[in-house]
C-alpha cells in the first residue's frame, strides 16, 4: 500500500536497515519513539502496530458494524453532509468499506435502513447522523469532479492526518512538558509545531475543541460543543443503534445533559475517545468473563 522498502523506512527513521530487518523477523522491537514515528508514516496506530485491541474486536463487533469500517481499507473518498438551511456541505474523509456501509444504509432494498446513521472518518471523527435532518447526503468518489463552490474541506485536509497526529497534538497542550519531550522525537514535535502555527491553535480551548470535544448539531441550526466524558460513548452509540431512544444523555464532567433525539441533527465526536471507550468496555467484558 506505502510502496517503502526497508532502504526507505531506515531514511526517514535515521537508523539502519539492519535495524528495520531486525524489527520485521522479530528479533528486536522499536522503542515508543520508533513506534510513534512508524504509526504516522503508515497512517495507524501504535495499538494497532502492537495488535492491542484485537482481541476484543469480537466482544465489541455490534459497535463495530455500526459505526462502519476499519481505517485499514485505506482513503476512498468523502462523505458529503448538507443541512437545510444551509449552502455549504460538510466534507469529511472516508474509507471504502464505511461508503459502502452508508449506501447500504441509505437504500432500503438493501436491508439495512437506519433513522440513524453512524460513521467512522479517517479525520478523528465519529459522525451519528440523523438521515431525515439532512437536505442531501453525498457519497464522491475520489475520482469523480469536485464541486467547485461547495469544497471547504475541514483544518486537517483531504484526507485527515494519522491517529497518532491527533494523540500527539493533545498531548502537546495537555501533558507536562518534560513528558512530552521524551515521549516524541524532535522531527514529530516539528511536525506538530507546523500544524499548531498553520492553524491558529495557540490555545487549549482551540486545540480541545478542533480535537477533543464532542459537537451537538441542532436542527434548529445551533451547535454546542464541549468535552464529553468517555464512559458516556458506548452508550451513546447503543441508544443511537437501537432507534427506540427518546433521549440523548451527555455529560459533561460536572454536568449531565439530556437532548431530546428529535431536536438533534447530529453528534460528532473524536473517534480516539471511541476506542477509549471500546477498549474500557473491552476490559470490563473480560473481567466479568474471568468471574465465572
Amino acid at each position: 500500500m506505502f510502496n517503502l522498502t526497508q532502504e526507505d523506512l531506515a531514511a526517514i527513521l535515521k537508523v539502519t536497515q539492519q535495524t528495520i530487518a531486525r524489527w520485521e523477523t522479530g528479533k528486536a522491537e522499536p522503542n515508543l519513539a520508533a513506534l510513534r514515528d512508524l504509526a504516522v508514516i503508515l497512517d495507524t496506530t501504535v495499538d494497532e502496530l502492537l495488535g492491542i485491541g484485537r482481541s476484543h474486536k469480537v466482544m465489541v463487533s455490534r459497535y463495530r458494524q455500526f459505526v462502519g469500517a476499519d481505517h485499514s481499507d485505506g482513503f476512498w473518498g468523502h462523505l458529503g453532509l448538507l443541512y437545510p438551511n444551509e449552502m455549504k456541505t460538510r466534507w469529511y474523509p472516508v474509507t471504502p468499506g464505511t461508503a459502502n456501509y452508508i449506501e447500504r444504509c441509505l437504500r432500503p432494498d438493501q436491508g439495512e435502513r437506519d433513522d440513524w446513521i453512524g460513521v467512522s472518518t479517517l479525520n478523528n471523527r465519529l459522525l451519528v447522523f440523523a438521515v431525515q435532518a439532512m437536505k442531501r447526503i453525498w457519497l464522491l468518489d475520489d475520482n469523480a469532479n469536485r464541486p467547485n463552490d461547495d469544497w471547504d474541506l475541514t483544518w486537517d485536509g483531504y484526507q485527515g492526518l494519522s491517529p497518532e497526529i491527533y494523540r500527539a497534538l493533545e498531548a502537546r497542550f495537555y501533558s507536562l512538558d518534560e513528558q512530552y519531550k521524551a515521549d516524541y522525537p524532535v522531527a514529530l514535535r516539528g511536525m506538530l509545531d507546523e500544524i499548531v502555527k498553520g492553524n491558529g491553535f495557540d490555545d487549549k480551548a482551540k486545540i480541545a475543541e478542533r480535537i477533543l470535544d464532542t459537537h451537538i448539531h441542532f436542527r434548529d441550526g445551533t451547535l454546542i460543543h464541549y468535552w464529553v466524558e468517555t464512559r458516556d460513548i458506548m452508550s451513546l452509540i447503543l441508544d443511537a443503534e437501537s432507534d427506540t431512544s427518546r433521549v440523548f444523555v451527555i455529560s459533561g464532567g460536572e454536568f449531565e445533559s439530556y437532548y431530546p433525539v428529535n431536536a438533534v441533527r447530529m453528534i460528532d465526536l473524536p473517534l480516539l475517545q471511541y476506542h477509549e471507550a471500546e477498549r474500557r468496555g473491552a476490559k470490563s467484558l473480560g473481567k466479568e468473563d474471568s468471574a465465572y
